[in-house]
């Protein structure tokens, strides 16, 4: 690996660490943030139907901005994956090739330890937590049984966001593989026309 490419290996797994450190602050202020909205909007007197939204719409922003940032610690991974290990791996095996003491073998290792053990890891999206959190909040909501159209409107609302988490999840499962081989096309020596 030469010079700038060093460079590029120590910028980019700093990067990873740097936006996995940002996801998990960001989900603790986001449920901060989420408590104290839900927390001022139930000492309120009548409880405002607007509360149950605005606090809905902080949980959304902070998923949404956590999975963002995972979105693209998975995909800087699969090019570190891509471009460093798996070069390094094929030119390793070509004759004259010297191999190294130390390899980056980090992001191979990661992936194929998520495949043999996939319920060992945490949860990257929170989405447990986010869930449970949308489920709390809907439940003052339900004061306003005695007015249909709002109580569907903020049901409706509430069973979007659990969509949408659902969603990002499976997107979220899909990506690593599908970023893996979409990296490992655009880097592929192009061949003969």
């Amino acid at each position: 690996m030469d010079d700038l490419g060093q460079h590029e290996y120590a910028a980019l797994r700093a990067t990873i660490r740097e936006r996995g450190t940002v996801r998990a602050i960001t989900f603790f202020v986001t449920v901060l943030a989420w408590a104290m909205i839900d927390l001022g909007f139930l000492a309120s007197r009548p409880h405002h139907v607007i509360g149950a939204l605005l606090s809905l719409m902080v949980l959304a922003a902070g998923f949404e901005t956590i999975f963002q940032l995972h979105l693209g610690v998975e995909r800087v991974g699969r090019y570190l994956q891509a471009a460093y290990e798996e070069r390094r791996e094929a030119a390793l095996g070509e004759p004259g090739a010297q191999a190294a003491a130390v390899r980056p073998a980090w992001e191979t290792t990661a992936m194929a330890y998520g495949k043999a053990y996939p319920a060992a890891g945490s949860d990257p999206l929170f989405t447990t937590m986010f869930l449970l959190a949308t489920l709390v909040n809907l439940l003052p909501v339900l004061h306003v049984w005695r007015m249909p159209g709002v109580l569907v409107t903020l049901l409706l609302a509430h069973l979007l966001f659990v969509g949408r988490i659902r969603l990002a999840r499976k997107r979220a499962g899909r990506q690593r593989g599908e970023d893996l081989a979409r990296f490992r096309e655009l880097l592929s020596p192009p061949g003969p026309r």
